[in-house]
């Protein structure tokens, strides 16, 4: 991995929309129908390339791939951070911003329109790789939506 060869044939991930969870039933639904998860069940994420820069303090990584959100294909590119734990699992951590409306996707409006959802989301990740045997063993991905009102900035994720 380090040397830039991905260790699978076809480095993929998919997530469920329906296993999307806001915490908030309600929210949950309308997420669901935003992304179309009747007729588009799935978002995912096809590497393309990746570098490994072992020069950095931190060592990174440039990835490249393709997103697929309610059936909307979008190249995408991120720089991440590749760190060993103790273990000896490696980590790829990093966020991308994601705009909805770049893939079809209205952001949900409620009230006539006095509740509205921004159009951006930022997406976490962090995979663990077994540097010996090149098998995914985890992924932690979570949604981070910073929510404006008149008394400050407040944050919510799933």
């Amino acid at each position: 991995m380090l040397a830039g060869d991905n260790a699978l044939a076809g480095p993929s991930l998919s997530v469920t929309v329906d296993q999307l969870d806001c915490g908030i039933g309600i929210m949950n639904r309308h997420l669901h129908e935003a992304l179309q998860g009747a007729r588009q069940p799935t978002i995912e994420f096809r590497l393309t390339t990746y570098e490994v820069d072992l020069t950095a303090l931190v060592p990174v990584a440039r990835i490249a791939g393709i997103v697929t959100i309610a059936g909307v294909q979008r190249a995408v590119a991120t720089t991440s951070t590749v760190q060993a734990d103790t273990l000896g699992m490696l980590h790829v951590s990093g966020s991308y911003d994601i705009r909805p409306t770049d893939f079809g996707v209205s952001p949900p409006r409620r009230f006539a329109g006095l509740l509205r959802v921004r159009d951006r989301a930022t997406v976490h990740f962090d995979i663990a790789l077994d540097q010996d045997d090149n098998v995914l063993h985890d992924i932690t991905c979570r949604l981070l939506e910073h929510i404006s009102t008149k008394e400050g900035t407040h944050a919510s994720h799933s």
